[in-house]
């Protein structure tokens, strides 16, 4: 689910189920992403004021189930590594999953460079 600031995902969501795909969503858990079906029933605002799935955690699906991630972030390099939130939840996420990643950027969020931590990953497209 995307953020204020962010390109909004709500019609490719809604393109993908209307297609017949499965769409999970994440949803912060101590240090960790868990994955969830998306219901527009079952949505709370977290406290970063973003939608999160409020399923029990049972209900969380495995990392491996996810054919493509649309990976958020503050900014962006030409080499496809991003600013997060701070939090590495998604650098932690994308050391762990190998299938496809994209990154949806805003002309403003393209940066020339940062100073990348040995934590930081990219991901494998940007579509800008």
């Amino acid at each position: 689910m995307s953020m204020e600031n962010e390109l909004n995902t709500q019609p490719i969501i809604d393109m993908a189920i209307n297609v017949g795909k499965k769409v999970f969503i994440p949803r912060v858990s101590k240090k960790d992403l868990l994955w969830f079906d998306y219901s527009k029933n079952r949505l709370s605002k977290s406290n970063f004021g973003i939608l999160e799935p409020n399923q029990e955690v049972n209900f969380a699906h495995n990392l491996n189930e996810i054919d493509l991630m649309i990976v958020p972030g503050v900014a962006f390099t030409p080499d496809n590594y991003r600013v997060g939130y701070g939090a590495g939840f998604f650098d932690r996420v994308l050391s762990e999953y190998s299938k496809d990643t994209i990154s949806l950027v805003l002309p403003p969020q393209l940066i020339d460079n940062f100073s990348r931590k040995q934590w930081d990953m990219p991901v494998k497209n940007m579509l800008t």
